[in-house]
């Protein structure tokens, strides 16, 4: 299946470093990331694996043990500025500096851009206030000491060329990303698909590039490029030979591995720690989200989510409670629907707190990442696949995935949990939404838990910002 537009991902490598991911060598090196997955456009049509994209990706560098990794989705123009501004203060005094970027990009007059959710890019003039530049990314990460690396798993085949008017006639906006050469010596720059080709969405949860690239780039001992290599392979195998990643720049005759042969072992150790480890880990983060619980409801919550089984991600909105979900066929969507489910309950925005084994833990000021779910804040036309928390089984739900297409009067009303319930074929607006709400009220699966329901549409209009948890009078 391909995508509505075609994505690349240039990877820039600067610095003979033989080592990027896996265990800390005895002298410990600094290593930080920046991850922006950009999905839910709200001019232009979404870009459903982007955010998944993202999330395998910062899965990837938190297993590996990063100093900081910062994962922002679905950002506006001030939030990506602020994202990149801030990580150049995060990589000043780092060893190693990644930004991971997937979404929309543009070329204009040979510079290529990054694109936020809120762009409208009505003219080709807008295009420097409205997105961030790909040199400013690399230019945060110059302060790096031994290593920058940038991936942008960008789209090409951009959907917002064909509305933009052109301010110059002779003004060259390109179908995708430009060929970047790089300027820096040992500097690769590696692409999803060559110039002016179409990278594919295909049929998993990630982008056949991006499950390439998790599955070699990591791999102990093996050079840079051969890791490339195969992902050209793998990526040409599932595109069926219609999508083929392409390298640029060169490094010198030493081996570039991203993972030391001899750190392999310690990496998996660290990556797999015990129950006991874990459990501790947890507590003490807790312990500085909620300061004000209990010693008895820390143990109660920490076991509580130990004890859980599947993919599982518990979250966190300091100061009031937790939330988790578990059971969860992936990673990526135990994290997202947790965080989702938990900005839903509380009406803010939550920090995840644990992933599957893994711990999150503040930064050195003592401060969570806060992550606004851009599902959560949606008010536009009712659309299946912007209702958060149960993406997954309310597709399955055949009755409310008809809501759209069904006739007024109708109201949806939602649970944290994220089921939804869906009523139309009534007398008026406010029958449906008492109905929906007691259908919501009364179902037994929850029996009451978690708080209340909130509307979560009136008619085709979605009013979940507002956290109204009664019929409207």
């Amino acid at each position: 299946m391909s995508r509505t537009v075609s994505r690349l991902a240039p990877l820039v490598l600067a610095g003979g470093l033989l080592t990027l991911l896996g265990a800390v060598p005895a002298c410990a090196q600094k290593r930080v990331a920046l991850v922006i997955g950009n999905s839910a456009y709200v001019n232009v049509s979404s870009l459903p694996n982007a955010k998944s994209d993202a999330n395998a990706v910062a899965a990837m560098f938190k297993s590996a043990h990063y100093d900081t990794v910062q994962l922002k989705q679905d950002v506006g123009i001030v939030d990506l500025r602020r994202a990149v501004r801030d990580f150049a203060d995060v990589a000043y005094d780092a060893d190693i500096a990644v930004v991971y970027y997937a979404g929309h990009g543009i070329e204009v007059d040979g510079t290529n851009y990054l694109i936020p959710i809120d762009a409208k890019l009505a003219r080709d003039f807008d295009v420097e206030d409205e997105t961030v530049s790909l040199d400013r990314v690399v230019k945060a990460m110059e302060s790096a000491r031994r290593l920058r690396l940038v991936i942008l798993d960008a789209c090409r085949d951009n959907p917002f060329t064909r509305t933009m008017k052109r301010s110059v006639a002779s003004r060259s906006i390109g179908r995708g990303l430009a060929k970047v050469e790089p300027t820096v010596p040992d500097t690769l720059i590696a692409f999803a698909a060559k110039a002016g080709s179409v990278a594919m969405d295909g049929e998993g949860q990630n982008s056949p590039f991006t499950t390439a690239l998790v599955r070699h780039v990591a791999t102990p001992g093996l050079d840079i490029r051969l890791a490339f290599g195969r992902v050209r392979d793998d990526v040409l195998e599932a595109t069926k030979r219609q999508q083929e990643p392409f390298v640029y720049g060169s490094l010198g005759g030493s081996t570039v591995a991203l993972v030391e042969q001899s750190a392999a072992a310690a990496t998996r150790n660290a990556a797999s720690p015990t129950p006991a480890s874990i459990e501790a880990s947890l507590r003490d983060a807790l312990k500085v989200a909620l300061p004000d619980f209990s010693e008895a409801t820390l143990d109660q919550r920490t076991k509580d989510y130990v004890s859980k089984t599947g993919h599982r991600a518990l979250a966190v909105r300091p100061g009031r409670g937790t939330w988790q979900r578990w059971n969860q066929a992936t990673s990526a969507l135990a994290e997202e629907t947790t965080l989702e489910g938990c900005q839903v309950y509380y009406g803010q925005p939550c920090a995840l707190i644990g992933l599957d084994d893994t711990i999150v833990k503040p930064d050195r000021d003592g401060n969570w990442q806060l992550r606004d779910m851009a599902r959560t804040r949606y008010t536009g036309t009712f659309d299946l696949d912007r209702v958060p928390v149960g993406w997954s089984f309310i597709a399955k739900d055949g009755k409310v995935a008809s809501y759209h297409n069904a006739t007024t009067p109708k109201a949806a009303v939602m649970h944290p949990w994220g089921y939804v319930f869906v009523v139309w074929n009534v007398s008026d607006q406010h029958t449906a939404e008492v109905r929906a709400f007691e259908a919501c009220e009364s179902d037994p699966r929850r029996n009451g838990k978690d708080g209340p329901c909130y509307l979560y549409a009136v008619g085709d209009q979605v009013v979940l910002n507002k956290r109204q948890s009664k019929p409207t009078p």
